[in-house]
């Protein structure tokens, strides 16, 4: 999760105002992973994403 979170807060072409997915989930549906797994208290915009990652 947080590689995933990491890529989308590296792509410069995606608008600060977008949501990340709720949730992802492998192809089978056995495993099911949220934003929260990293940190965030719900759905984070691209803006919050890039924001968290900056501070490390």
């Amino acid at each position: 999760m947080d590689a995933l979170l990491r890529a989308f807060a590296a792509e410069p072409r995606l608008e600060l105002r977008w949501a990340t997915p709720q949730e992802y989930r492998n192809e089978d549906g056995s495993i099911v992973v949220s934003a929260g797994a990293v940190g965030f208290s719900a759905v984070p915009r691209i803006r919050e994403v890039r924001d968290h990652y900056a501070r490390d």
